[in-house]
C-alpha cells in the first residue's frame, strides 16, 4: 500500500467514530438519523433485536473482503420471548480500517451469533483464517451487548481478539477496541453519545510500531413529524501512529426524510455537510491543516415492500444528479419478515 492509500485508510479511521448501521441502502439514504432500528443496527445495539420481526436478510454485494458494498446476511428467529440468530460476514469497522494500514488480512468469512431476551441482546462475532500460499493469517473475536428501555438506550463493544500476520513475520495485533453509546429519547428530541478507544500494534522486525484511536461523539434529532428529521452534531477523532497524530473535527448538520408514497413502496432522502467548526490535521502525512472543506452530501433511496419482502436500493442520482437506468439502485439488499 502506497503512502497516499494509507492517508486516506487513516482519515477514515477517524470518521468511524460511530459504525452504527442499517441495511447499508437505508443507512446511506438517512444521512444522521439516531436511533433507527434496522437488520443491521443490531450489530451496534443488540437491544434492537427485539424490536424486529422474524426476518431473513441479505445484503449484495462483492464476495472479497475489501469488496464495498461487501455480500453478507442472516437471520433471526423467536421462540417463547427468546431471540436467537446467526449472521455471515459482517466486518467490524475499526479492523477493517486499522489492518488496511499495513496490509494485514482483514476478517475472513466472520461468522456471528445472538442472543436475547426480555429487553437485551448480545452477539458474538468469530473469524479465523490461514492462506499458506500468501503466508496471511487473522484470528478475530467480538462481543456486544445492548440494552432497551422507554426511553433509554446502552450499548457496548468489545473487540477482544484481533492477530493477524503476513509474509516475514509481520504480525499485527489490534485489541482491544473499546465502544460504548447511549441514547436517550425525550418527546420530538433523541439524543446520542459515543465514546471509544482502541490501540494496535505492528512489528516487522524493525521495531514496534503503536496504533492508538480515540473517538468522541455527540449529536441531537428533532423529529417535528414522524416522517422528517433534523439535527447536528458534534465528533472529535484522534489516530495516533508512533506519535503523529491525524486528528479531525467535525459539527455535522443534516436535514432528512423518509416516508411511504404509497403502501408498497417508501422514499428516503437526506443532505448532510459540516458547519463551520470542522478541521482535518494530519500529522502523519505532514500536510498543512485543512478547515471546513466542502462536504455537502445528498442521499436518495427507494424501498420496496410486498409479501413480507423488503427491497432496498441507493438512488445513483443522489451523488450523479442523473437519473441512469443503467445503474438506478445501488447497494441493494433484501429482507423478507415473517
Amino acid at each position: 500500500m502506497n503512502g497516499l492509500n494509507r492517508i486516506f485508510v487513516a482519515a477514515a479511521l477517524v470518521m468511524v467514530a460511530s459504525p452504527a448501521m442499517a441495511s447499508k441502502a437505508r443507512v446511506n439514504s438517512l444521512q444522521g438519523a439516531l436511533g433507527v432500528v434496522d437488520t443491521q443496527t443490531v450489530f451496534a445495539q443488540p437491544g434492537y433485536m427485539h424490536k424486529l420481526n422474524k426476518y431473513l436478510t441479505y445484503e449484495f454485494g462483492a464476495t472479497t473482503v475489501t469488496g464495498a458494498p461487501k455480500a453478507e446476511g442472516g437471520f433471526m428467529m423467536e421462540k417463547s420471548g427468546r431471540r436467537w440468530g446467526a449472521y455471515l460476514g459482517h466486518l467490524s469497522a475499526y479492523q477493517n480500517t486499522f489492518r488496511g494500514l499495513d496490509g494485514f488480512q482483514r476478517q475472513d468469512n466472520p461468522v456471528d451469533l445472538f442472543y436475547g431476551q426480555d429487553n437485551w441482546g448480545a452477539n458474538v462475532s468469530l473469524s479465523n483464517s490461514d492462506d499458506e500460499t500468501t503466508g496471511a493469517k487473522q484470528t478475530t473475536l467480538i462481543g456486544r451487548f445492548g440494552l432497551v428501555r422507554d426511553v433509554d438506550e446502552f450499548a457496548a463493544t468489545v473487540e477482544l481478539i484481533a492477530n493477524a500476520e503476513k509474509t516475514g513475520g509481520v504480525k499485527y495485533t489490534g485489541a482491544p477496541v473499546l465502544e460504548a453509546t447511549y441514547l436517550r429519547k425525550m418527546d420530538e428530541f433523541t439524543f446520542q453519545g459515543l465514546v471509544a478507544y482502541g490501540q494496535g500494534k505492528t512489528n516487522g522486525g524493525t521495531g514496534d510500531v503503536d496504533l492508538k484511536y480515540t473517538g468522541l461523539e455527540a449529536s441531537i434529532m428533532h423529529r417535528p413529524v414522524a416522517d422528517i428529521y433534523y439535527g447536528a452534531g458534534a465528533t472529535y477523532g484522534s489516530l495516533d501512529r508512533a506519535g503523529k497524530k491525524l486528528e479531525t473535527t467535525a459539527v455535522p448538520v443534516f436535514i432528512g426524510l423518509e416516508k411511504d408514497m404509497f403502501s408498497w413502496m417508501t422514499v428516503r432522502g437526506s443532505v448532510k455537510q459540516n458547519m463551520l467548526l470542522g478541521q482535518t490535521k494530519n500529522e502523519i502525512a505532514g500536510t498543512n491543516a485543512q478547515r471546513n472543506v466542502n462536504n455537502t452530501t445528498v442521499a436518495m433511496g427507494l424501498g420496496f415492500k410486498q409479501s413480507g419482502f423488503t427491497f432496498d436500493g441507493t438512488m445513483s442520482a443522489g451523488t450523479s444528479g442523473d437519473i441512469n437506468a443503467a445503474n438506478f439502485l445501488t447497494t441493494a439488499s433484501m429482507t423478507y419478515n415473517f
